[in-house]
This record gives C-alpha cells, structure tokens and sequence, in this order.
C-alpha cells in the first residue's frame, strides 16, 4: 500500500492542543488523528512488535486496519527492526471467511444467518456470503418474486423449509459457494510463508477475534491474533492492547460506544470485498470507489500517518493515549460534531446505511466505568429482578431488534409490545408476529422503553430523551 506523501500530511497546519482546533473542518478532523487517534495506533504498533515472536509475518486486515498496517510500515521504515518481522496487508473480511467456512444451505446456516445477520433478511443468503451477481443470487430473486417476499423479508420456519427443500437454489448455492471459496484460499494462501518455523498473526482493530477464529480453523498457520482492543471471552491465542483481562479494562466500554466512528477513521476509503476473482484480485462491492474518498477521512488520516512520520520511534504511554481518547469523547467539541455530521456509517455487512455518524453517536458520554467480569449466578438474577420488573407494565417498546429482542420475548408475552429499530430497511418486518417500527411508535406512546440492544447505552439514552417514556436497559441486569 502507498503511504500518502510528505505533501499531502503537510497539507495541513498541525496545531499544538485540540483544544485551539479552527473551526474549519479539515483542521478539526486532522488534529482529531494527530492528538487523539494516532497515539493509540502508536501504541498498538509498539505493543504488538514487543509481543511478536522473534520470527514472525503480519498479516494486518482490510479494511478496518488499513492505518495499523500504515503506521506500521512507517516504523519498520525508520526502526532497525531488530526481530525478522513482515507484513501485509490482505482482504479477509466476515464475507471472505463466510465463504471459506460454508459448504451448503441448510438448517444451520439459516441458524446463524438469523442469529449473526437477521436484519439482512434473506437477501443475506447473497450479502453475508458475497454471492452478488451469480447464479443463486439471480434463482433467489426470482423465487422471492415468485413468492411474493421481498429482500429484506425475515426468514421465519416456514421460508426457511421451502429454501432447503428446493434443490435448485440449493444447488446454485453450493456450487457457487465452492468456487468462489477456492480463489479466497489460493489468495489467502498466497501469503503464508513456506516456512512452518514461522508465526503467522492476524492484526487488526477488534473487536471479538471472529475472523481470527474462522481463519486459523483453515489455516493452522495462522496460530495468534493480535487486536487493539478485544470485547470476548479469554482464548489461549488472541492477545489485545485493551482487554477485560489487562489494565486497561476499564476503557471496553469506551471503545464499544466508539468502535463505529474508530473503525471509520482507521479504515481504508474502499467498499467492502465481496469476493475474490480467478486472477486473486479483489472484487469491491462498488467498482467505482469515489464516495468512499472523502476530505472528511482523508483528512483525519493525514493527521494520523504526520505523527507516526515524526514520532512512531518515541516511546508510547499507552495510559494516556486512551485516557485522552475519553476525555475528548466525555466533552466532545461542537465543531467535531459539525466536522463529521455527513459521514455515513456502515451498520450491515456490505456497507450500504442510510445513517450518520452523529445517529448512532451521543453529545455527550460518562462512560468510564470499568467492565465486569461474568458471574454467571449474578446474570442469572439479575434478568430474573429485570423480568419482576417489567410484570407490572401493560405497554412496552422493545428498542432494538437483534438477540436481545428474540431473548426477552418469550418472557414477556403477556404485554402489549412495540418493536423500535433505527434501521429502515427492516421496518414491516415481524417478530414473533409483532411489526418492527420506526420512532413514530412514540407518537403514541409514553410508558417503559426496554433497550435490548448492548454497549450502546450512551448513543440510545441521548437519543430517547426527548421522548415521554421510562428507560430499562438490558445491560444493566447482565
């Protein structure tokens, strides 16, 4: 990857406090990745060639840590780089595992369909496994409009039994999957050392090591993960700068109510890959990427690789790169929120939102609170508290489709229920016989909001204030 040039991070005045940021934008967004993002990539790059073998090869993620592998190879530009370490940087995204994990459409793979991906609906079957364009994507439009269902329909029993029992699309699916899951192995394969004496690590942002977990199944090779920060459970293979497990534990949720905005900023200006081709090149869900060149990301990312340029040599302190992030984010400054009021997130897998950053961000966060370890009794009574709670409450919102909804609703069926979901794209749709709406629910309603939704407590309790209702979080019982 070619590192932007010395004209291009000087483009920008760097000034010497974000607290003096102008109130033009480039500015803004530039000391952002100066003083605020940049430290921490410093000092994950730092952490992560301390952790490294002394023989290793690096293999960092895109798209989401396309500035990790940036501030990395300005390092090794500049270091001695005393350990035999190399890098590259490779697509190996959710699709591209999915693809690589998956032999056929079945009972589970509509299982974890519906339980990673339900909101893709079953158009899912195509964007969860990058079967755009193709045979099966081309049968399964055809049976929906035979069938009167439209992409985002949900699959309930009965869909799912009539897509497993038709042997057309199951076939074209099968056949599809397979060949395309050959070019991601020959691409993937392609930068694996030969060597077997050789550590082969996955880096990238975060956040739970599923890509990880998916990889090293096919490829012993890859035997460890290194993440800046890491939101599971302790596995023997996957190291983080942040972790519940470390000193930094008290910043996870920090970084949970973040992750969007940071994934954004670290991540490189491309659409998502959706496959590899024949020749193991890269295929983009949109061919032309100009949308994604933005003065907005440019911006922060000028900032990020001019500090790694001067200073990725110095020593970093970690403590106070992320202490900074939070400071900047509990009293984050107008002219930020102004600065990024037009960038689009990505909130499904294939990148395609119809929201902001500022939708899905709160103006103000009091989150330092230290994660906790899971007792398993405790969760056990604290949902049963949650459930005596909620006896007594004729209405409530449920706010949030995804697992947490599908949990509580067999516990709560005696209530009259609404389901509130930010994304447009499955409103109409039904759980358990019950319509997912928009925040026109709260037109009519003022009683108990119950918030299934989880590490988003900051972003959700902004955005609910102005309405008439009592606020339960799920989070809070678990």
């Amino acid at each position: 990857m070619k590192i932007l040039s010395d004209t291009a991070l000087t483009a920008t005045t760097k000034k010497n406090q974000h607290e003096n940021l102008s109130n033009t934008n480039n500015d803004v967004l530039y000391d952002f990745g100066h003083d605020i993002l940049a430290p921490i990539v410093n000092s994950f790059i730092h952490y992560i060639v301390k952790k490294a073998p002394e023989k290793a090869t690096f293999l960092f993620l895109g798209r989401d840590g396309f500035m990790l592998s940036q501030g990395f190879d300005l390092y090794l530009q500049q270091s001695q780089n005393p350990k035999k370490i190399k890098s590259h940087y490779i697509y190996a995204n959710r699709i591209l595992a999915n693809q690589l994990t998956t032999k056929a459409l079945n009972s589970e793979l509509i299982s974890y369909l519906n339980s990673q991906f339900k909101s893709e609906g079953i158009w899912g079957l195509v964007t969860v496994f990058g079967l755009n364009n193709t045979n099966f994507s081309r049968a399964l439009e055809k049976w929906l409009a035979q069938n009167n269902l439209t992409k985002h329909t949900f699959i309930d029993n009965s869909i799912s039994k009539e897509l497993i029992t038709n042997r057309q699309i199951t076939k074209l699916f099968e056949n599809d999957i397979t060949e395309i899951a050959h070019n991601v192995k020959a691409y993937l394969t392609s930068y694996l050392p030969k060597s077997k004496d050789e550590s082969v690590i996955l880096i990238d942002i975060g956040w739970r090591g599923t890509i990880y977990k998916q990889l090293s199944a096919i490829f012993p090779q890859i035997n460890q993960c290194y993440l800046m920060a890491y939101l599971g459970d302790k596995h023997n293979n996957i190291d983080a700068m942040v972790s519940r497990y470390n000193e930094y534990n008290g910043y996870i949720n920090l970084l949970i109510e973040y992750r969007d905005l940071i994934e954004y900023f670290l991540s490189e200006p491309v659409s998502n890959i959706i496959k590899i081709d024949n020749k193991l090149t890269p295929i983009y869900l949109h061919s032309n990427n100009e949308n994604n060149h933005n003065i907005e990301r440019e911006s922060v990312q000028k900032g990020i690789l001019a500090y790694c340029k001067a200073d990725c040599l110095k020593h970093p302190n970690p403590q106070l790169a992320i202490t900074s992030l939070e400071r900047f984010f509990n009293c984050t400054p107008k002219v930020f929120h102004k600065a990024i009021s037009n960038i689009h997130v990505d909130i499904n897998i294939q990148g395609e939102s119809n929201l902001t950053i500022l939708d899905i961000l709160p103006s103000t966060s009091n989150i330092s609170q230290p994660a906790k370890e899971k007792d398993y009794q405790s969760m056990i009574y604290g949902f049963l508290q949650l459930m005596q709670k909620l006896k007594d409450k004729p209405e409530i919102v449920i706010y949030g489709s995804g697992s947490g909804a599908e949990f509580v609703l067999p516990h709560i069926n005696n209530h009259k229920i609404y389901i509130v979901d930010i994304n447009k794209k499955i409103h109409g749709n039904k759980i358990r016989n019950i319509p997912i709406s928009g925040f026109e629910v709260f037109n009519i309603f003022s009683g108990t909001v119950f918030v299934t939704v989880l590490g988003r407590k900051n972003q959700i309790k902004e955005k609910l204030l102005s309405f008439d209702v009592e606020l339960i979080f799920l989070e809070d019982y678990l």
